[in-house]
């Protein structure tokens, strides 16, 4: 049974890693400096005083055990993270929580991946993804949560825009597909003041 679990972890960690590459590439930085709307809120220009991180916790100090438990009845250990994929300006942190190993006919996780800016530039990058016209395909606009949200049907996932830091979050089966939004709402509104 121990390998079923590391089978439902890897995939609930590939599912949170699909969109973890977007938003920090040059074509994105060059999108958040040219748009002429802008991204909703924009982070501080160069020249004013930040202070990056504005986000300091790691993705399991957000989605905690007693969270996921609350969600899913019963959880497990937290998966172990991916090798980090951050940047100088973007610090990536993940966390996947499953249901019990009691519970494996129907397998279900809550997941969270943190883009934490860790500059102005990892900041606009964050919110290039958010800019009206360059929502992935097929994805949703979610009012209500952080400056700007929305939702991607094909992964299954919430994307949420705070301080200039991207939230990803899943909740549901295994398979992404299967997630819904009224589902996955119910764990942003349980992480929402983490953020």
């Amino acid at each position: 049974m121990g390998w079923i679990r590391h089978a439902l972890m890897a995939v609930g960690i590939a599912a949170l890693l699909a969109l973890s590459g977007c938003g920090a590439t040059n074509a994105s930085k060059e999108v958040a400096a040219t748009t002429e709307d802008g991204p909703p809120d924009a982070a501080p220009d160069p020249g004013e005083d930040t202070n990056y991180p504005t986000q300091t916790n790691e993705a399991c100090e957000v989605l905690t055990q007693e969270i996921a438990k609350s969600i899913l009845g019963s959880v497990g250990e937290a998966a172990q993270p991916p090798p980090s994929t951050s940047t100088e300006d973007v610090k990536i942190t993940s966390c996947v929580r499953a249901n019990a190993a009691a519970s494996l006919d129907s397998p279900r996780s809550v997941s969270l991946l943190m883009r934490v800016a860790t500059s102005v530039t990892g900041a606009r990058g964050n919110e290039s993804v958010f800019v009206s016209g360059s929502l992935p395909s097929g994805a949703m606009e979610v009012p209500g949560y952080g400056q700007a949200a929305f939702w991607t049907p094909a992964f299954g996932q919430l994307n949420i825009l705070e301080n200039g830091n991207w939230y990803i979050l899943a909740s549901g089966p295994i398979d992404p597909r299967e997630h819904t939004l009224a589902e996955t709402k119910t764990l942003a509104d349980a992480i929402i003041d983490r953020l």
